[in-house]
This record gives structure tokens, sequence and C-alpha cells, in this order.
């Protein structure tokens, strides 16, 4: 989503599209803010067309970042990354604004 960043402060719903390869041992995806200011994340969802027009969820853990459990400065069932968890960046569960449930996640970054 690099090539379309959202900039809009109302929540909404958002969708990447691509193909994985057969072969494929890993597949990220998560959220990325790299300006000044408060983003907010919540209820992450993964589906795969298993067969054409048939589509299946796959579990994520903590997708709504309902859970409190922290390990290594990041919330449980997620990795970090270099480009996600800069110096600048403080990430913090929030109920401030959840687009479901009780939390979202919130990411403050300052340059």
């Amino acid at each position: 989503m690099s090539s379309r960043p959202i900039c809009s402060t109302e929540w909404a719903t958002y969708q990447a599209e691509g193909t994985i390869d057969e072969d494929a041992r890993w597949f990220n995806f998560g959220a990325l803010q790299d300006a000044p200011g408060a983003g907010y994340f919540d209820d992450f969802r993964l589906s795969i067309e298993a067969s054409p027009g048939q589509w299946e969820a796959v579990p994520q853990p903590n997708a709504g970042f309902e859970n409190a459990e922290w390990q290594d400065g990041k919330p449980e069932g997620w990795q970090k990354t270099s480009a996600f968890w800069l110096a600048n960046f403080q990430v913090e569960q929030s109920a401030e604004q959840p687009f479901a449930g009780k939390y979202a996640l919130k990411v403050t970054g300052s340059k």
C-alpha cells in the first residue's frame, strides 16, 4: 500500500490483493506508519482464494489488538520490522479510537 497511502482520519476497510507463489514459505502483512502524528490500526483480516470465488479466512492471532500481552516490545501475535518499529515511534494498545472491539494499535511518530 506504499503507493496508495491512507491519509483519512475516518475508519475504513482497505484491501490489498496479489498472488502468492505456491511454494511460498512466508507471507507478511501488516501496517506501516512513517510520518509524524498518530495512526490507529485495528481488525486485520487475511483471506485466501482457495478456488475461484471461494475465500477462506486465515485466523490471525490478536488481529484486533484486544490482547494486552506484549512480548519483546510488540503486541502478542505480531512481528516487528525495522521499517515499522523505528526509534522515533511509540507503539501502544489504545482504547481511544477502536474500529472494532475495545482496543486498536496506536502508533505515534515524531521526527
